[in-house]
């Protein structure tokens, strides 16, 4: 007869598998800077992470698509890099955030982005809020959701965008929650 119990007790008893996804944002990193699969993993391997290169190219390749909206934390670390770094928070993408969060619902039209930096014209809204939104996703190793035409919708690492429209027929993005938290961590939300 099988013993269930010993059964259970050994396998309580085996040490836990590293998961892979621990590590997605190292993964991410080095192959942005063209390491191979093989390469990463040797380096996971160094690192005490038992895998191999088939193993990882798997694993990324289930998680690729994937969108994850990073914690309030991770956010609030990446906001206070962009604010300290070469590029800095300019005005307008900080003005922007607050009108963002200051919002019914966290909720506006790129327009309504615009009007907070003294501009009609919804482009320099999507393209400086894009810009945040870029450099935050990518410092935070993030997937940017794809637009309809298959180009990464880079306010994605930002806010995701509504299928309901204004009554003007605007598009409306509703900001992630956990960035709103990050807004107030920082003291950033007047």
């Amino acid at each position: 007869m099988i013993d269930q119990a010993a059964i259970l007790a050994k396998a309580k008893a085996i040490p836990e598998r590293t998961r892979l996804d621990d590590h997605i944002e190292a993964i991410a990193a080095l192959r942005q800077k063209n390491y191979t699969w093989r390469e990463i993993a040797t380096f996971l391997n160094e690192n005490g992470i038992d895998t191999d290169h088939t193993k990882v190219y798997r694993f990324m390749q289930r998680v690729e698509d994937a969108f994850v909206v990073p914690g309030a934390a991770d956010y609030a670390r990446a906001l206070r890099q962009h604010s300290r770094s070469k590029s800095k928070l300019v005005e307008s993408q900080l003005k922007m955030l607050q009108k963002h969060y200051q919002a019914h619902n966290r909720t506006v039209t790129y327009t309504e982005l615009a009007a907070a930096v003294g501009s009609d014209d919804h482009r320099t809204a999507n393209s400086q809020y894009g810009a945040l939104g870029k450099s935050i996703g990518e410092s935070l190793g993030m997937v940017f959701e794809k637009t309809s035409k298959g180009q990464e919708f880079f306010s994605s690492a930002l806010c995701v965008e509504l299928q309901t429209k204004s009554g003007l027929g605007h598009i409306q993005v509703m900001m992630h929650h956990e960035l709103a938290k990050a807004i107030e961590t920082l003291g950033w939300s007047k």
